[in-house]
């Protein structure tokens, strides 16, 4: 068998084993690192098997061998191309100035500095209540449709930044990575896969994981610098960026707020899980609800009971974190985003039904029902998509 160039990493007394090219990973004991190491050196499966057993033990190096052709670590057997092996495109590495900023600018030591930039943003709203955020700052303007536009050219240019950060600090270390558009349950999300970054030590990860939340901290820091400074009479600034800048604080405030809810798999899970050495707690906690609601099929309870134990463990106290923010997601939905989405739904459809065709508000109305309609169809697009990947894996 002729394997991909895969990663082995010695972690928390086991090993994870790798493609960094396809984002996969798994968690295999010692015997299993033999085999994978003797056919790397071109023995055969029989031959690798021998090598790796003990007089104690005897490995199934053939099973071993048609999981790893399954997750398709595997280009060739008997010098046959496997199909679809030679599919997974390369990614160019990044220029050698484009790293070495990158890792400068998404180092420990510009972590803890963002942790302080954040506590003192803390600290300043807590001193001036008139900075705080709040839901009036978001009308920047008295034409709905005009405020609309501004919250969503914000939301969308600075997650996309968000993004990039998180892309570019993973490039930086040599990781694939790549951007898609995705949910977190029906919120519209945009997420950067970086999932290779399983193959670096669990210190090295952090950078890439908070990349994002970095560039957050920094520019809600610059934004309520800026209103400070404008309240304080220390810079002149004009009316209408003053307003933008609320906005932009509000809409930050709730970004940081929001990666805090880790149930929702957002960049603090990833830190979660590295620093607890765990491998797949939302999954392993879905599966365990399930099973206590008699919902799991025999496959989901098998699945369930072959989970690595520290995934386990840790859903026993994670399921509760795991409610509770499905209850937050049903109040949050209930009070905040079907009223917000009904009332611009609402006015959206007066305006087309009473404004004259081709006029400004009737334009204003198109415009909104674009927005908003991208914004309602992204989150079940993703959804049909994770869905018919789910079959397709259950199907091959």
């Amino acid at each position: 068998m002729t394997l991909r160039p895969l990663t082995v990493l010695a972690e928390h007394d086991e090993y994870v084993v790798g493609d960094p090219a396809t984002g996969r990973f798994f968690a295999v004991p010692l015997p299993g690192v033999l085999v994978l190491e003797s056919l790397r050196a071109g023995m055969t499966i029989g031959a690798a098997a021998t090598s790796a057993s003990t007089s104690e033990s005897e490995v199934d190096a053939l099973d071993f061998s048609r999981t790893l052709l399954r997750v398709g670590f595997v280009t060739k057997v008997d010098g046959q191309q496997v199909q679809g092996a030679d599919s997974i495109v390369e990614v160019a590495e990044l220029n050698a100035a484009a790293r070495r900023l990158g890792l400068l600018l998404f180092s420990a030591p510009m972590l803890a500095l963002s942790g302080l930039v954040l506590a003192l943003v803390v600290a300043t709203l807590v001193v001036r209540p008139t900075l705080r955020p709040s839901v009036e700052d978001l009308f920047v303007h008295p034409e709905p449709v005009v405020s609309f536009a501004v919250l969503f050219a914000i939301s969308i240019g600075t997650g996309m930044i968000h993004e990039l950060c998180h892309w570019w600090a993973t490039r930086s270390l040599g990781v694939p990575a790549h951007i898609r558009l995705s949910r977190r349950l029906y919120l519209p999300v945009m997420e950067t896969d970086i999932s290779g970054l399983w193959s670096l030590p669990a210190h090295r990860r952090y950078g890439p994981f908070l990349a994002g939340m970095m560039f957050d901290v920094v520019t809600l820091a610059i934004a309520v610098g800026l209103r400070l400074a404008w309240s304080a009479e220390l810079l002149d600034l004009p009316p209408e960026l003053v307003r933008i800048l609320g906005a932009f604080v509000t809409l930050k405030a709730f970004e940081v707020m929001f990666q805090f809810l880790v149930f929702l798999r957002t960049d603090l899970y990833a830190v979660m899980i590295t620093a607890l050495g765990l491998r797949n707690l939302d999954r392993v906690t879905r599966l365990r609800l399930k099973a206590m609601l008699h919902l799991a099929k025999p496959a989901e309870r098998t699945e369930l009971a072959e989970a690595h134990p520290r995934d386990i463990a840790a859903s026993r106290w994670y399921s509760l974190c795991y409610l509770t923010g499905l209850l937050w997601a049903v109040w949050f939905f209930k009070e905040w985003f079907y009223p917000s989405t009904f009332v611009i739904l609402t006015w959206m459809a007066s305006t087309l039904r009473n404004a004259p065709l081709g006029s400004g508000y009737w334009w204003q109305a198109v415009v909104v029902a674009m927005l908003v309609g991208s914004s309602l169809v992204w989150p079940l697009a993703v959804f049909i998509r994770q869905r018919a990947a789910r079959r397709g894996g259950m199907l091959a």
